[in-house]
Protein backbone atom coordinates (compact mmCIF):
# COMPACT_ATOMS: atom_id res chain seq x y z
CA UNK A 1 0.00 0.00 0.00
CA UNK A 2 2.66 2.30 1.10
CA UNK A 3 4.98 3.64 -2.11
CA UNK A 4 8.49 2.48 -3.23
CA UNK A 5 11.56 4.89 -1.62
CA UNK A 6 12.29 7.72 -3.20
CA UNK A 7 15.46 9.53 -3.89
CA UNK A 8 16.52 11.87 -0.79
CA UNK A 9 15.25 15.43 -1.57
CA UNK A 10 12.22 14.32 -2.74
CA UNK A 11 10.50 11.97 0.05
CA UNK A 12 7.28 13.28 0.78
CA UNK A 13 7.39 13.58 4.36
CA UNK A 14 4.47 15.11 5.89
CA UNK A 15 4.28 17.64 8.80
CA UNK A 16 3.99 16.44 12.24
CA UNK A 17 0.72 18.00 12.51
CA UNK A 18 -1.05 16.41 9.70
CA UNK A 19 0.22 13.00 11.49
CA UNK A 20 -1.94 13.95 14.57
CA UNK A 21 -5.04 15.40 12.83
CA UNK A 22 -5.33 12.46 10.49
CA UNK A 23 -4.99 9.69 13.06
CA UNK A 24 -7.99 10.21 14.24
CA UNK A 25 -9.21 8.52 11.16
CA UNK A 26 -8.08 4.78 13.18
CA UNK A 27 -10.97 4.52 15.45
CA UNK A 28 -14.04 5.13 12.01
CA UNK A 29 -13.65 1.11 11.51
CA UNK A 30 -12.73 0.12 8.25
CA UNK A 31 -9.12 -0.69 6.92
CA UNK A 32 -6.54 0.30 9.24
CA UNK A 33 -3.85 0.42 7.42
CA UNK A 34 -5.10 2.36 4.39
CA UNK A 35 -6.75 4.52 6.77
CA UNK A 36 -2.82 5.24 8.45
CA UNK A 37 -1.61 5.54 4.92
CA UNK A 38 -4.13 8.09 4.30
CA UNK A 39 -3.41 9.87 7.48
CA UNK A 40 0.12 10.05 6.39
CA UNK A 41 -0.57 11.49 2.57
CA UNK A 42 -3.75 13.36 2.69
CA UNK A 43 -1.81 16.98 3.45
CA UNK A 44 1.25 16.14 1.01
CA UNK A 45 0.19 19.31 -1.11
CA UNK A 46 1.33 21.02 1.39
CA UNK A 47 4.85 20.53 0.65
CA UNK A 48 4.70 23.18 -2.13
CA UNK A 49 4.30 26.39 -0.08
CA UNK A 50 4.79 24.70 3.63
CA UNK A 51 4.79 28.17 5.55
CA UNK A 52 1.28 29.12 4.78
CA UNK A 53 0.12 26.63 7.29
CA UNK A 54 0.40 27.32 10.42
CA UNK A 55 1.72 23.47 11.55
CA UNK A 56 4.65 24.79 9.63
CA UNK A 57 4.63 28.83 11.41
CA UNK A 58 7.64 28.30 14.19
CA UNK A 59 9.06 31.30 13.49
CA UNK A 60 5.15 33.35 14.14
CA UNK A 61 6.15 35.13 10.73
CA UNK A 62 2.46 34.08 8.71
CA UNK A 63 2.81 35.51 5.44
CA UNK A 64 -0.76 35.71 4.83
CA UNK A 65 -0.77 38.91 6.32
CA UNK A 66 0.80 40.00 3.21
CA UNK A 67 -1.35 38.64 0.58
CA UNK A 68 -5.00 39.47 -0.71
CA UNK A 69 -7.85 37.35 0.30
CA UNK A 70 -8.21 35.49 -2.55
CA UNK A 71 -4.68 34.67 -3.12
CA UNK A 72 -4.22 33.78 0.46
CA UNK A 73 -7.42 31.08 0.25
CA UNK A 74 -5.81 29.87 -3.46
CA UNK A 75 -2.50 29.34 -1.76
CA UNK A 76 -4.65 27.17 1.02
CA UNK A 77 -6.82 25.75 -1.05
CA UNK A 78 -4.51 24.49 -3.80
CA UNK A 79 -3.05 22.00 -1.53
CA UNK A 80 -5.22 19.59 -2.72
CA UNK A 81 -4.53 20.34 -6.34
CA UNK A 82 -0.92 19.96 -5.73
CA UNK A 83 -1.17 16.74 -2.90
CA UNK A 84 -2.49 14.94 -6.22
CA UNK A 85 -0.05 16.07 -8.41
CA UNK A 86 2.61 14.64 -5.95
CA UNK A 87 0.45 11.59 -5.73
CA UNK A 88 -0.06 11.11 -9.24
CA UNK A 89 4.03 11.85 -10.07
CA UNK A 90 4.92 8.97 -7.32
CA UNK A 91 2.40 6.33 -8.27
CA UNK A 92 0.37 6.80 -4.97
CA UNK A 93 -2.27 4.25 -5.00
CA UNK A 94 -6.03 5.28 -5.74
CA UNK A 95 -7.23 5.11 -2.55
CA UNK A 96 -4.69 7.21 -1.11
CA UNK A 97 -5.23 10.24 -3.72
CA UNK A 98 -9.11 9.27 -2.39
CA UNK A 99 -7.98 10.71 0.74
CA UNK A 100 -5.94 13.42 -0.54
CA UNK A 101 -8.89 14.45 -3.30
CA UNK A 102 -11.91 14.40 -0.62
CA UNK A 103 -10.01 15.24 2.87
CA UNK A 104 -12.50 18.52 3.05
CA UNK A 105 -15.25 17.29 1.72
CA UNK A 106 -17.35 19.18 -0.59
CA UNK A 107 -18.01 22.28 1.17
CA UNK A 108 -17.72 25.94 -0.64
CA UNK A 109 -14.41 27.39 0.50
CA UNK A 110 -14.40 30.60 -0.75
Amino acid sequence: MTPPPLPPPVRLLPAPAAVNHGGGLLGLGGDALLARVGALYHDIGKMSNPLYFTENQVSGFNPHGELEYAESAEIITSHVTEGLKLARKYHLPAEVQDFIRTHHGTTYTG
